[in-house]
């Protein structure tokens, strides 16, 4: 169990804006469409913004964008 409570996260589907004020849930990440402004998903598709590997569907995070394997 997270230290914070899971009311005080967003399922995914969910808006999300990668705050602690409106983060995923569990394994999920933000996607963000605009600043503060995102959609909680299981990963991050090609090109998204990101910041981990894990982040990544293909795995891979380069520059701060999502990038093939």
């Amino acid at each position: 169990m997270s230290i914070l409570a899971d009311d005080n996260c967003q399922k995914e589907g969910e808006a999300c804006s990668k705050t602690i004020f409106q983060r995923c849930c569990d394994q999920l990440v933000c996607d963000l469409a605009w600043f503060g402004n995102g959609k909680c998903v299981k990963c991050l598709p090609e090109q998204a913004i990101c910041w981990f590997d894990g982040d990544c569907c293909s795995g891979k995070c380069s520059w701060f964008r999502c990038v093939k394997e």
